[in-house]
């Protein structure tokens, strides 16, 4: 069985609601291999750190949606994103609602086929997924 660990992050800086959506994925499985991917959504006035932070959960999903017999592991420093997938906190109301059910329904799918834990990390366990969740920030200095 493939083992991956996978951290996401995301941010809508400078000011959130209203900034620009970055987000950031950094997998590794057991055998060293990485992959990074970081994306962004130009500022727009309804745009949410909780958007972005299910952006890049969903892009997971989407990246991992051909593995099968795996064990999946999943960090995120978004207590939010985690209960919510946890089916420990209600998904409710607000501008992330249709990215979190779209999340919820990748999830779903791929666990059909495999094991996958979700759990809340500090921040400071995060930092490669959050350095790429603002790098557009960087490359516009």
């Amino acid at each position: 069985m493939k083992n991956y660990n996978c951290y996401i992050d995301g941010c809508c800086e400078p000011k959130n609601p209203g900034g620009t959506m970055g987000f950031g994925i950094y997998v590794i499985d057991d055998e060293g291999n990485e992959y990074k991917y970081s994306n962004f959504i130009p500022a727009k006035s309804d745009n949410t750190n909780n958007m972005a932070e299910y952006l890049a959960l969903t892009q997971l999903l989407k990246t991992l949606n051909k593995k099968t017999g795996c064990e999946i592991c999943i960090f995120s420093d978004s207590k939010m994103v985690v209960m919510q997938m946890l089916g420990k906190y209600r998904i409710s109301s607000g501008a992330y609602v249709s990215y979190a059910l779209e999340a919820q329904a990748l999830l779903k799918k791929l666990l059909i086929n495999n094991s996958i834990n979700i759990m809340w990390i500090p921040r400071e366990y995060n930092e490669i997924a959050d350095e790429l969740s603002k790098a557009h920030i960087l490359k516009s200095k």
